[in-house]
């Protein structure tokens, strides 16, 4: 079967929990793009057919591991209902649960949580709760500097004005400038966030509302994200 120049012999190399077997073909898209398609081993036992594209993206598994992390989130143990629990059930709903709404700003992103978070069987929270400790009154989970994994090494308790300066732009900002949005009528909106979201104002342009938000930003955090 025919293959492009630029193909990548994937055979043999682990993605996570599947090992690619063998090259299937290429599947066209309705766009006319062709998605080179790879037989892979799950560890579990199952084969599946998946494309080069999502598996140097996000596909770790043939489903089990979703499956695994779905069950796991709904076991009932000592912990369930603790805000450390709720945070770590949050973590990898919207880095791994693709119905999540949050999933294209996390998962969707290729932001990820370590191996070690990730253990089963409730080893994965207990883990977590080992190397963050207890979440300190008003705090909750930042990862520094923008980090893409949540890891102990990538992350800290945090207040919200932290947060609000880690902020990375969400996928849905067309503005370009975190706490910036335009409006339907379109004058511009500026807010920021520390320990809750404030609203700054109104304006005729985008300049007027970058420029309020920055010495907020100056108020608020000390320095301007950029």
């Amino acid at each position: 079967m025919s293959r492009a120049s630029n193909f990548k012999d994937l055979t043999d190399r682990r993605f996570g929990r599947l090992v690619v077997k063998e090259y299937v073909g290429v599947h066209f898209q309705p766009s006319g793009q062709r998605k080179t398609m790879w037989k892979c081993l799950c560890d579990c036992g199952k084969e599946v057919v998946v494309k080069a594209s999502n598996l140097k993206n996000n596909t770790l598994s043939c489903g089990c591991y979703k499956s695994e992390i779905a069950k796991e989130i709904s076991t009932v143990h000592g912990f369930c209902g603790t805000a450390e629990h709720k945070i770590w059930t949050g973590i990898k709903t919207r880095c791994y649960v693709e119905s999540s709404t949050m999933y294209p700003d996390y998962g969707g992103s290729g932001i990820t949580m370590c191996d070690r978070w990730l253990e089963p069987n409730g080893q994965g929270f207990l883990n977590f709760l080992e190397d963050m400790g207890e979440r300190p009154e008003g705090m909750s989970i930042n990862r520094v500097g923008g980090a893409k994994i949540y890891s102990k090494e990538t992350c800290e308790w945090a207040t919200n004005s932290v947060q609000g300066y880690d902020q990375k732009m969400s996928s849905a900002n067309t503005s370009g400038k975190v706490g910036v949005s335009s409006t339907k009528n379109g004058t511009w909106v500026a807010y920021i966030d520390c320990e809750k979201r404030i609203h700054l104002g109104t304006f005729k342009t985008f300049e007027e509302a970058v420029n309020v938000r920055k010495e907020a930003e100056l108020k608020y955090y000390g320095w301007n994200k950029d």
